[in-house]
């Protein structure tokens, strides 16, 4: 059944809050239950998936999500949990840690939130920087995003662990690129098309101290060529458990339709 609700990601997502937000209601669907856990798992996983999608749209026993509707919950900058037809996945990783009690959750958590999928938007820290930990901490969760996103994040992985990746494009595939994934969430859609990185630019280059300029955020695609993405530093933080971070190129943007 589908959901009849869409979803697109690319380097800025809006969300309302971290509140479960419920989409369209499907007329039969079977409960999707996290296999492989330990009941300790199992329960942690549960109060994890209450948390964040409603303690009443969750089996506080299976950990199973009410599959009869999609939840979304917004975490942080790009970062969102979401249930879709029962199936638990995340969009980036990024939850910054060198603030704490920033936002009320961490890299730990969402692995033991144990989402069946990790969609990357692109590789800066502002979308990856927890992907490495959220992936070993979870063990079970599949990468989502390009060729060039998996081979960023296994080498931030080392010999830790080795994530199955799904790739969205092929490898260096141009602007414009799409790729399909039907199929791999059972009643979901998925397109994907590969978008430019948003840059700094003014409007009018020849005129930057015009009434127009200068302006600092203004997204020109164009100026892509000018200013292409770049690694971005990491901001100083405890790495307790050895997992380097995910920063490094944008390694190509993916825009995400979910229908």
């Amino acid at each position: 059944m589908r959901v009849r609700s869409l979803l697109a990601l690319t380097a800025l997502i809006v969300g309302a809050g971290l509140v479960p937000t419920a989409g369209a209601a499907s007329t039969s669907c079977r409960p999707v239950v996290p296999a492989g856990l330990s009941p300790a798992q199992r329960t942690q996983a549960a109060q994890i998936r209450a948390k964040y999608f409603g303690a009443e749209h969750v089996d506080r026993r299976t950990a199973a999500v009410d599959c009869s509707r999609m939840y979304v919950a917004w975490i942080d900058n790009s970062s969102l949990a979401a249930s879709l037809n029962g199936h638990v996945v995340l969009f980036d990783a990024f939850f910054p840690t060198h603030h704490p009690g920033y936002i009320p959750t961490d890299a730990w958590e969402m692995g033991d939130l144990v989402p069946e999928y990790l969609f990357l938007g692109h590789g800066h820290y502002d979308h990856a920087q927890e992907a490495p930990r959220v992936l070993n901490r979870s063990r079970r969760t599949v990468l989502v995003g390009t060729p060039e996103h998996c081979d960023q994040i296994r080498a931030a992985l080392g010999k830790k662990h080795v994530p199955r990746c799904v790739a969205t494009v092929k490898r260096g595939a141009p602007l414009g690129a799409r790729g399909e994934l039907d199929g791999l969430i059972p009643g979901v859609e998925i397109s994907i098309v590969r978008v430019p990185h948003s840059a700094a630019d003014t409007p009018d280059p020849t005129n930057p101290k015009g009434p127009y300029g200068p302006t600092p955020f203004v997204p020109a695609y164009r100026s892509r060529l000018a200013h292409p993405p770049a690694p971005i530093g990491t901001p100083d933080r405890q790495i307790d458990d050895g997992v380097q971070p995910g920063d490094g190129a944008a390694g190509g943007d993916n825009l995400y339709q979910f229908r």
